[in-house]
């Protein structure tokens, strides 16, 4: 997984020795935060009850579905349409090539699931345009599944993508991020950038209630404490 930096400040305060906990104040960028007032709090490998006790490390570390997501071991394993792609620090570029509409940076066959079955997917991804469409997914074997969209993005700023999905036909499960373009001509040489892309099976957690806003709490969570291990 990634090294993230602190984006959280959270607050503790103690009744009769026990702590409790309150909501977490969000500051990005924030610099005033020592590591003790995260560690106050949470840590990675304690049981989360809003997780079906599972920990944060079980959840986003063990449960994720996407081997080599963040391409730390380049493009292995990661198939590319529309363009060709190169990874340098851990980030993908995939350039258009003109002969598609679109770029696609595709995990395939990241598990065989059933009819039903909800993952939580989360990337973080950017193009140097502002013309094409970012759309983060997941495909079911039969079905394409979108989790979220981001249209006429600003150039060159990265975005944190995610979104729940629901599988409507049982087999293989795919998930991408790609970028669309209105045709062939306006793609050849356009560049979609990817940080990150991960994947988790909520059903087989336990944890399919909660929703796209309490995953992306856990998950802020799990990025800040895990970039204070790094």
């Amino acid at each position: 997984m990634k090294t993230f930096t602190k984006k959280l400040m959270l607050i503790a305060f103690t009744i009769y020795g026990l702590s409790l906990l309150m909501a977490p104040i969000l500051h990005v960028g924030d610099t005033n935060v020592t590591e003790i007032d995260y560690q106050i709090l949470y840590d990675l490998d304690y049981p989360q009850a809003q997780l079906n006790n599972h920990s944060l490390r079980e959840v986003f570390e063990g449960g994720n579905l996407v081997v080599n997501g963040d391409f730390n071991n380049g493009t292995t394993g990661w198939t590319i349409t529309g363009g060709t792609a190169i990874t340098s620090n851990g980030v993908i570029s995939a350039t258009g090539n003109g002969l598609f509409g679109y770029i696609r940076v595709e995990k395939t066959n990241i598990e065989t699931q059933i009819s039903g079955t909800k993952y939580y997917l989360n990337g973080k991804a950017k193009i140097d345009n502002n013309v094409g469409n970012l759309i983060l997914r997941a495909y079911d074997g039969t079905n394409v599944l979108v989790a979220q969209t981001i249209s006429m993005p600003t150039i060159d700023l990265y975005y944190d993508m995610s979104g729940i999905v629901t599988t409507l036909a049982s087999g293989n499960v795919n998930v991408n991020i790609s970028s669309f373009y209105s045709d062939t001509a306006t793609q050849n040489g356009k560049i979609l950038s990817i940080d990150y892309l991960y994947a988790f099976n909520l059903t087989n957690l336990g944890i399919d209630i909660l929703t796209v806003s309490q995953m992306d709490y856990w998950f802020n969570i799990y990025k800040t404490l895990k970039g204070l291990e790094a």
